[in-house]
């Protein structure tokens, strides 16, 4: 199933015996929230559910910026900073991941 909400995709799919689903703005691709469901949940509740996560999202986004904040790429500019972890020393083989 899929569907727009207040300028939002959600999408809800099931496949074999999950459900994939994600929530995504429309206005710069920016991913809200996404995951799998392997519980019997209904899809409609799943996209019930996904509006009211982008309904939180709407009242207050930034805490779904600091929620990712290890991954950096869903921070606003002004925190990149913060995160930054150019200092830090990688061995070989996690650099070579």
């Amino acid at each position: 199933m899929k569907t727009v909400y207040r300028g939002f995709d959600i999408t809800a799919e099931k496949t074999k015996d999950v459900i994939n689903y994600s929530a995504f703005r429309q206005s710069d691709d920016f991913e809200v929230v996404s995951g799998v469901d392997y519980d019997n949940t209904k899809i409609t509740e799943i996209v019930a559910h996904l509006k009211g996560v982008v309904d939180d999202f709407i009242k207050d986004p930034s805490a779904y910026y600091t929620e990712n904040a290890d991954f950096g790429d869903d921070l606003p500019p002004e925190d990149y900073d913060e995160y930054d972890n150019d200092d830090v020393e990688l061995t070989d083989e996690e650099a070579n991941c």
